[in-house]
């Protein structure tokens, strides 16, 4: 991994690749957004299946096959799904401002409970 985008970029690249789904997409999802929503949505746990497969072939969970992934695959599919999840948002907001309002709560509140979650150990 040599190149990183800034947020700004990255906020860029999630805008155009909602925008080229948007125009690339069958007419049949045109005329129907709501099927057009679901796909956008389900294609995040399409590749969360994706992960699953990364990990179980990078920890060898299958015996048959023994160890045969890596971890760099793993991160890689972790990274598309993120990827799919923050497109998806942009799909249903069209908003970037907003779809990184999104993901930042979500930061926030794992962040919040953690917090919370350490405190309680310190007391306890």
């Amino acid at each position: 991994m040599t190149d990183h985008l800034t947020l700004d970029e990255l906020l860029e690249a999630v805008e155009l690749v909602d925008a080229h789904l948007d125009s690339a997409v069958s007419p049949e999802y045109v005329a129907q957004p709501l099927a057009h929503r679901w796909a956008r949505v389900t294609k995040v746990c399409e590749e969360a299946g994706e992960v699953w497969q990364a990990l179980s072939k990078a920890t060898g969970e299958n015996p048959r096959k023994g160890v045969c992934g890596t971890e760099a695959e793993l991160l890689g599919e972790l990274g598309d799904t993120a990827s799919a999840a923050i497109c998806a948002i942009q799909h249903i907001t069209k908003d970037t401002d907003t779809t990184w309002a999104v993901v930042s709560d979500a930061l926030i509140k794992a962040r919040t409970r953690v917090a919370a979650h350490a405190k309680e150990a310190t007391h306890a």
